[in-house]
């Protein structure tokens, strides 16, 4: 059986808690997929060369993670992302999740920028005054009571200032310390003059709770919890943990919570919201979170299907499932009669096309083989037609251009993350392309009409799942809310019923 592929990639912490556990548990319960596991040794220590290779990539940044090496093991091998890693960078800054969440019409409290130069701290945001009550940006306003926001999302020392009819000072919330969240500080009256800050509108919250939510493109789970503006002091059960109670959301709230899955692309994304007489804002978008009320199984249980639903979906839908290792010597037997249909090339990492060009290559060890490629003069000779399924690309810095003049304005057409070269180089240097690189098949001509009638029942039999999935995801309890999505594509094509 041909398996999809799914590598983890994450803090080891955040790997092996127990919540995660569980979500990979159950992913392993799909006889179709193999989780793949990067260890911390790997993450830190091992090139990206040397990272496994995937069919799928789940990661997710939280302090420490490298994310950047993440996004660089991406472009390498271009995975299908769980995860859009390019906007967990945005994550990072809370200026430009908040201009996000303002471009897609998500509600969110009133807020100035103040900018600093992070090198020499002097202010570069136009003409700022504060007074004893309010700042001001460029003739912009917000008055005491505010919440000062580090740019930075993993600085959680977030203060609240007061205006003086209300006593003033200030009172600094972080990140919980044994059964306290926050601390006041009655002369503590003007804001910090060192590093950049969003300023909020500190709105006065329903029941003096905050909703906690956790968005999938199709559902949502959400809980209260006690606000660590009120007093510092949190909440616990019984057995230690924080006090939290699932809640309903509002129509509003799922509209939220689809807009914001739409926008940041997080397969879960979490992000807090605050009720304000019967009207939602949305304080804090986080990206990929813990359910850590006491319903996760259930919510896991539900998304590790909804997840699992996807990758079916996208691998059958694409037609781009690798083969897994016990197919690459049926690919090797028959490449000699792929290469006699000029119609027909293999998907991989490198691309072999009967006309394709001859590489240039550097004579570096198997381990880390070494190859140029040029662009060929001739694209139509190796597609069936200009209405291929690819794209048009131009090729990126691996092309040897001071080999081939002619390469300097040339394009190709090929899918977007590969090579091509000609059937003969792949013959001389297939052990080393075997050992290196996953290879994909397209459809030549000839099976076609058979791949058609094969979709159609695939998607037929996918309708009964997805069904069959939404069923199961209703019947949880009645803790989720629905996204009303029509089908998984909804997401990134905003026709959301």
């Amino acid at each position: 059986m041909v398996k999809i592929s799914l590598g983890i990639c994450c803090m080891e912490e955040k790997l092996k808690c127990n919540v995660m556990k569980y979500f990979i548990k159950k992913l392993k319960e799909f006889k179709e997929l193999e989780i793949i596991e990067f260890d911390s040794n790997m993450i830190f220590n091992l090139p990206i060369y040397e990272w496994p290779i995937v069919d799928s990539f789940l990661s997710f940044y939280s302090n420490g993670f490298p994310l950047e090496k993440a996004i660089e093991y991406w472009e390498f091998r271009r995975p299908y992302l769980v995860n859009d890693l390019q906007l967990q960078l945005l994550l990072q800054d809370r200026q430009k999740v908040n201009k996000i969440l303002e471009a897609s019409g998500i509600p969110c409290p009133k807020s100035l920028y103040v900018l600093r130069d992070p090198i020499t701290n002097n202010l570069i945001s136009p003409n700022f005054n504060q007074s004893e009550d309010y700042i001001e940006v460029n003739g912009n306003r917000i008055c005491k009571p505010f919440i000062e926001k580090p740019f930075n999302s993993d600085d959680h020392n977030n203060y609240i200032y007061y205006p003086k009819s209300q006593g003033g000072g200030c009172r600094k919330l972080f990140r919980k310390v044994g059964n306290n969240s926050s601390d006041y500080f009655s002369d503590v009256n003007t804001i910090r003059d060192k590093g950049s800050f969003t300023y909020e509108e500190f709105l006065k919250i329903d029941d003096f709770k905050d909703v906690k939510i956790y968005s999938t493109e199709s559902f949502s789970y959400s809980e209260l919890r006690k606000s660590p503006s009120v007093d510092g002091h949190v909440e616990r059960t019984t057995m230690g943990k924080e006090k939290r109670s699932v809640t309903t959301l509002s129509d509003q709230e799922v509209n939220i919570s689809y807009k914001i899955n739409k926008a940041f692309k997080q397969f879960v994304c979490g992000f807090d919201i605050l009720r304000v007489n019967g009207i939602s804002y949305v304080c804090d978008v986080n990206g990929w979170s813990f359910v850590k009320g006491d319903h996760y199984k259930t919510f896991y249980d539900s998304t590790s299907k909804l997840l699992f639903e996807s990758l079916l979906n996208h691998f059958k839908n694409e037609n781009t499932m690798a083969n897994n290792n016990n197919n690459n010597n049926n690919d090797n037997n028959n490449s000699n009669n792929n290469r006699n249909n000029n119609n027909t090339i293999h998907n991989c990492s490198i691309g072999v096309a009967e006309n394709a060009p001859q590489p240039s290559s550097t004579n570096t060890s198997p381990e880390q083989p070494n190859f140029y490629f040029s662009p060929s003069s001739s694209p139509t000779n190796l597609y069936p037609s200009s209405s291929s399924p690819l794209f048009n690309i131009n090729h990126k810095n691996n092309i040897d251009r001071n080999n081939d003049e002619n390469n300097s304005n040339s394009t190709v057409t090929t899918p977007p993350h590969f090579d091509l070269i000609s059937s003969s180089a792949f013959d001389k240097h297939q052990d080393i392309f075997s050992h290196h690189f996953k290879v994909y098949n397209l459809n030549s001509n000839s099976h076609n009409k058979n791949n058609n009638s094969n979709n159609n029942n695939n998607n037929n039999n996918n309708n009964n799942n997805n069904n069959n999935n939404n069923n199961n995801i209703n019947n949880n309890d009645n803790i989720f809310s629905s996204s009303s999505l029509s089908s998984i594509d909804d997401l990134f094509t905003g026709s959301a019923t």
